[in-house]
């Protein structure tokens, strides 16, 4: 949920509050590898999207 909440902030150009969401969202896949069942966002793609994000924000300063 956290991974699609930071798209839509994304969307919105709340960019650090989509990198919030994103890495809460990463933080949570980490912590519940090991558990079956749900849909579990792909941690590489959510570490990505933090650092271009990031990037964009430095950019704006």
């Amino acid at each position: 949920m956290y991974s699609h909440l930071g798209d839509i902030q994304f969307s919105l150009k709340n960019y650090p509050l989509a990198v919030k969401a994103w890495k809460t969202s990463l933080s949570l896949t980490r912590a519940k590898k090991d558990e079956v069942g749900g849909e579990l966002p792909d941690a590489v793609e959510l570490e990505e999207k933090i650092r271009r994000t990031g990037k964009m924000i430095q950019q704006r300063l």
